[in-house]
């Protein structure tokens, strides 16, 4: 009863980074890479930069991850946060024109985009329009037919940004559909134990 007092303060005590994580996932012969989460870019150092031109981009070489799903856009234009020096980001894998992206493949197009603007163009950070700083966003574009490989993106690793100023990251990883049953059962077992020490100790 006690260890499962503590793991649960343990569990609560733990501090929430705003962040935004990009789950690539291969399932049923397609490439689904789905991104949710928060960021803080509150911060003075970063500013509405340029304006992008519509439609998705995906070019892991160049690094180029951006969902700009149809309709998305206002006359404004886009919000592309920049910095003065090498964009708004103190880290990741591409930062500037010797940066090597997060694979080797070329420009592709996904077949389906859906949900909030959001990307990385190189060493700038794609927002909706009307993005204000801690904001919920979320989306999801899907490559039909496809693999990782044929996709060209490394994912042997992570891959992460870290923001200037907030230190917030963006995290690309890769789920394979193998390996999260794996995860979600290994939950459930963990769960089934402790229940069933903690009834054993009533």
């Amino acid at each position: 009863m006690t260890a499962f007092r503590f793991l649960l303060l343990f569990l609560i005590s733990i501090p929430l980074r705003a962040e935004i994580i990009i789950a690539f996932n291969e399932t049923n012969n397609d490439v689904v890479a789905s991104f949710s989460g928060t960021l803080d870019t509150n911060d003075p150092n970063i500013f509405d930069y340029s304006a992008l031109g519509s439609g998705p981009k995906f070019n892991p070489s160049l690094g180029y991850f951006n969902s700009l799903p149809s309709g998305w856009r206002t006359p404004g234009g886009t919000y592309l946060i920049d910095g003065p020096t090498s964009g708004p980001f103190y880290d990741g894998p591409r930062l500037g024109s010797s940066g090597v992206g997060f694979g080797s493949g070329g420009s592709t197009i996904p077949n389906v985009v859906i949900g909030d603007a959001f990307g990385i163009f190189q060493t700038s950070l794609v927002l909706p329009n009307d993005w204000t700083s801690g904001s919920e966003i979320s989306g999801q574009m899907t490559w039909e037919d496809t693999t990782l490989d044929e996709l060209g993106v490394d994912s042997s690793e992570d891959h992460e940004w870290t923001l200037r100023g907030t230190a917030d990251k963006i995290i690309m990883t890769f789920v394979p559909e193998t390996s999260a049953f794996g995860l979600i059962t290994g939950v459930f077992l963990m769960l089934f134990v402790s229940c069933n020490r903690f009834v054993k100790t009533q």
